[in-house]
């Protein structure tokens, strides 16, 4: 794939500087078919797709592979052939002499054809009113009195409504931290 700032270069060359394709080779080091096909065509990206990748060394062992797969579905993960451990079956037991990264594609192509590729999961965090908040200090300087001084600033966040508060404090300490609970998230559980 020819990147889009050669295509750039090689239309300069051309077309506002005037040159030949055989000065265009020289100075940007690309074949003169690739040149040509710049040239002619409008396009600012020149790519290549292949719709089938060949598989030469893997294509025998695909349905033993796609076997194993399956049958290691219903087991526990830590009892599964991994990628590696077909590989050095295949290797030692079949007479594969491929690439282990072959394998790796071929395993990785087979369990998402069967859906047996891993699947994202998260467990969701809610909360209720007043169930939950989180607590973090933070450093700010201020100016008090004409004077710089570092002010050590309280925050607590209320997970269920995301709601927030700040105070401000010379330090940092713990009866400072319940200082602002008792001020601001007490009032607030009462009344729930």
């Amino acid at each position: 794939m020819t990147r889009v700032d050669k295509i750039s270069e090689v239309r300069h060359l051309r077309f506002q500087q005037g040159l030949s394709f055989s000065e265009i080779i020289k100075r940007t080091k690309l074949a003169r078919n690739t040149i040509r096909n710049i040239i002619r065509s409008g396009k600012t990206e020149n790519t290549y797709h292949r719709d089938s990748t060949p598989q030469p060394q893997t294509g025998p062992f695909r349905e033993t592979i796609k076997g194993w797969i399956k049958e290691d579905s219903d087991k526990r993960r830590k009892q599964r052939r991994t990628a590696t451990r077909i590989y050095a079956i295949l290797r030692d037991e079949h007479g594969y002499t491929g690439s282990y990264e072959s394998i790796a594609k071929c395993v990785q192509e087979i369990r998402e054809e069967l859906n047996l590729s891993s699947k994202e999961s998260y467990i969701p965090l809610s909360y209720g009113p007043g169930e939950a908040f989180q607590f973090d200090w933070g450093e700010v300087m201020v100016y008090i009195s004409g004077k710089l001084v570092k002010v050590y600033i309280g925050i607590v966040v209320l997970c269920h409504s995301r709601h927030f508060f700040v105070r401000a404090y010379p330090c940092q300490k713990q009866e400072l931290m319940l200082d602002i609970r008792k001020r601001h998230i007490n009032p607030i559980l009462s009344n729930s």
